[in-house]
């Protein structure tokens, strides 16, 4: 009972990366094993497509150091991401824009370019710190080199439902080289009779990633973005396929909820 309060506590802030599209498997967990199973190795157009899925780097002196996903939208130079990417630990506060950078890396994971942040803008700014506030947005000090492709926001949140499909692209860090991404697919779980009960925007799924995921796109069967990764319930990941516990032992997604896309829509604009 211990070792299962310590992974739920665990889940609230872990988290890496992104999303895609082409036929996986169902309702099975399978940690670092993921990169072996057939259909997990992206296509030439796929690695253009997720490029626009970066890691987010932010430290500070005293804290310690993390990254997590970023996903370039709308335009070359704003993004997306989940507040808690931003959050240091150690200090106990939000990371200020000149402590963080956005790292671009290649479809191979090789590491190209490491652009300043110019601004963030997090729900925590002045909403409760609390799981359906987990949302952040950013804005780069200049365009990437090296990333051709954005991901568009949807002007309405869109509708995820219990039993759909979503897909993700996540990094999985003990490939070489680092940061190589693998996709995955799994299903919608509803939250109730489970801890996230009655987080609106909160949904679980089986689809997997491994620890710094945070902030990547989750994509619907049509390849509408439809949430981003908030955190998972085993960061070490996992040597051997199990089954899933719907109840105990998920993955959460956190909604774009219509707040959210509102207030992103005006940190665009500079207000």
């Amino acid at each position: 009972m211990k070792t299962l309060r310590l992974r739920k506590l665990i889940v609230v802030l872990t988290g890496a990366l992104l999303a895609g599209s082409s036929p996986f498997i169902g309702a099975t967990v399978y940690g670092d094993d993921e990169r072996l199973l057939p259909g997990a190795m992206l296509t030439a157009r796929e690695v253009a497509l997720y490029s626009a899925t970066q890691m987010v780097v932010c430290e500070a002196p005293g804290s310690e150091r993390h990254g997590a996903a970023g996903t370039i939208a709308t335009d070359f130079t704003h993004g997306v991401s989940v507040a808690h990417v931003f959050y240091d630990k150690t200090m106990k506060r939000l990371h200020t824009p000149d402590e963080c950078r956005l790292r671009v890396y290649d479809g191979s994971g090789n590491g190209l370019q490491l652009i300043k942040i110019a601004r963030i803008r997090t729900l925590w700014d002045h909403e409760p710190r609390m799981l359906m506030n987990d949302l952040a947005m950013f804005e780069l000090e200049e365009r990437p080199h090296y990333i051709d492709q954005y991901l568009s926001l949807p002007a309405v949140p869109t509708p995820v439902n219990e039993g759909e499909t979503v897909l993700v692209v996540a990094y999985h860090y003990d490939l070489q080289p680092e940061n190589t991404k693998r996709k995955t697919r799994g299903m919608v779980y509803s939250t109730v009779g489970t801890i996230d009960e009655g987080v609106a925007n909160i949904f679980h799924t089986d689809a997997d990633w491994v620890h710094l995921s945070s902030g990547g796109p989750i994509y619907n069967s049509s390849g509408a973005l439809v949430a981003l990764v908030q955190g998972n319930t085993s960061p070490e990941g996992n040597t051997v396929a199990r089954r899933f516990d719907s109840k105990n032992d998920f993955n959460r997604a956190i909604r774009l909820d219509a707040r959210f896309l509102r207030a992103y829509a005006e940190f665009v604009k500079g207000r």
